[in-house]
């Protein structure tokens, strides 16, 4: 769907608050276009600004938001959200909203814009079974957008872009609603214990997520990312360098937020890298 909306509107700019997810990027590449970049800083704990925002639209066609944001695990605020929708109208920008992590949250169906985009057009939004339900070898989503957007986009669309797998994991994961309850139980239980956890490691900055994964900062410990990806690796505990995300480099990893025996396995291998630092 992400390289899908770029070919079908094939814009000249298209603007990305980054760090995010790097297909947007990509995508844009396929269709030629400029891309513009809003920098989120971790001095604002990488909240996107509103304004600035507002003021990179200018020529922008078409802007992508990621919400939750991957791999920074922030929720924009509703206030927030609706300022960006309502800048994007006016300027004439079509917008496409990525709320693939967006099942994590216990309040998703305030913050989802499916419904308003389903109603009026310019907007496309993005959602995944992939991550709430762990199916990511399987490629299972959907995008809503209002009726004609939607024809636009079938005449793009692959003719077998689903298979008949993930058809079928998807119509189990979406009959498992007590699947969902145990499950946003769990990250919410969880990730305050990991949160917590990686704070305490002497130079490490954890960032406060609303989603199944954390971003830290590593600046202030001695080591670095793919140093910490090496060594838990040969623990067998797999961390994610970001250090190939635009905007974040060899001082940032994301892990993921498991179970307690997960999370002290590698909170306990974290520390040990620590002190043999």
């Amino acid at each position: 769907m992400i390289y899908l909306i770029v070919q079908a509107l094939r814009p000249r700019r298209v603007l990305i608050a980054e760090p995010t997810f790097s297909e947007y990027r990509r995508a844009a590449a396929t269709a030629g276009a400029e891309v513009v970049t809003l920098e989120l800083e971790p001095e604002s704990a990488f909240v996107l600004d509103v304004d600035r925002w507002r003021e990179k639209l200018a020529g922008v066609e078409l802007a992508f938001l990621c919400n939750p944001n991957n791999p920074t695990g922030r929720l924009l605020e509703i206030e927030a959200l609706k300022a960006v929708v309502e800048s994007c109208r006016r300027q004439g920008s079509f917008l496409v909203v990525d709320e693939s992590f967006l099942d994590f949250c216990e309040n998703w169906r305030e913050f989802s814009l499916a419904a308003a985009a389903a109603a009026r057009e310019g907007m496309l939004i993005l959602r995944s079974l992939t991550k709430i339900f762990a199916l990511p070898g399987l490629r299972l989503g959907c995008g809503v957008a209002h009726p004609e957007l939607v024809a636009r986009l079938e005449g793009w669309r692959d003719p077998w872009s689903v298979n008949i797998l993930a058809q079928m994991a998807g119509v189990a994961a979406l009959a498992d609603t007590g699947y969902l309850t145990k499950t946003r139980e769990l990250i919410r239980r969880e990730k305050e214990y990991l949160y917590y956890g990686l704070a305490e490691l002497a130079g490490f900055r954890p960032f406060h997520p609303e989603v199944n994964f954390i971003l830290t900062d590593v600046s202030n410990s001695g080591l670095t990312a793919p140093v910490l990806a090496a060594r838990l690796g040969r623990e067998r505990i797999l961390i994610r360098d970001c250090s190939s995300f635009p905007g974040l480099g060899p001082a940032y990893f994301r892990t993921a937020v498991l179970d307690r025996e997960a999370n002290r396995k590698l909170l306990q291998a974290l520390k040990r890298a620590v002190e043999e630092s």
